[in-house]
């Protein structure tokens, strides 16, 4: 019965990891989005300076949907490799964390 205890966490740490591909997906087209529409506010400008005049309630989530879609990644493949990878791979996470 502890191996469904295991199979329980790393099916979890598989749905975490799956949220975390979204919010990455989500959080730089929510910054690509706004900075277009910068550019197409105010013509002659590049796209990097329409990220850089961003849209204040916009830029901000963007930023933090890519920070924490890369966190919530990180812990949840770590926890994912830990239970069921093998003991080189629990060696190369150790570095990551």
């Amino acid at each position: 019965m502890a191996d469904s205890a295991g199979t329980a966490l790393v099916t979890g740490a598989h749905q975490w990891a799956r949220i975390s591909l979204a919010l990455l997906v989500l959080g730089p087209s929510i910054l690509l989005i706004y900075a277009w529409v910068e550019v197409l506010n105010n013509p002659g400008i590049s796209l990097a300076d329409g990220y850089w005049v961003g849209r204040t309630p916009y830029t901000p989530i963007g930023i933090a949907l890519s920070l924490a879609g890369g966190v919530i990644g990180l812990l949840a493949g770590s926890v994912a490799i830990v239970i069921e990878g093998g003991w080189w791979r629990r060696f190369l996470v150790i570095p990551a964390l």
